[in-house]
């Protein structure tokens, strides 16, 4: 069974990691060959994968500063469950949102979706 926790926190971990090398083990760990991502940008394979995230490193985690959290994991048969959140060095919560990842038979990312729920001005009591 997958530990829905350890994989939201991969996931969200590819996102906070300022190394591109780790970052690309950790997309290769995580996603199949030919996992997709969609949310803020659509990527399909590690190289777009590698990319998308770079890009959303690059926009949100160094040029605001903030730090990416998951909880709330879930699992049901092949499918993850995960609220995120985005925090500033303040430790304010400035977006949120939740994903949800379609597993591959040996438990990589086959898809995953971001739905991002509220963004800048999260309440402070998320």
């Amino acid at each position: 069974m997958v530990d829905a926790q350890a994989l939201a926190d991969g996931v969200i971990g590819a996102f906070n990691e300022p190394d591109a090398q780790i970052r690309a083990r950790q997309i290769r760990c995580l996603w199949t060959p030919t996992g997709q991502h969609f949310g803020g940008f659509v990527a399909k394979g590690y190289p777009d994968l590698e990319v998308g995230i770079q890009g959303s490193h690059d926009n949100i985690v160094i040029k605001n500063g903030w730090k990416w959290r998951a909880y709330n994991a879930q699992v049901k048969e092949n499918i993850v469950f995960f609220m995120f959140d985005g925090v500033s060095q303040e430790g304010k919560v400035e977006a949120f949102g939740s994903y949800v990842l379609e597993l591959a038979d040996d438990g990589s990312i086959e898809k995953d979706y971001t739905f991002v729920l509220q963004s800048r001005y999260a309440p402070d009591d998320i």
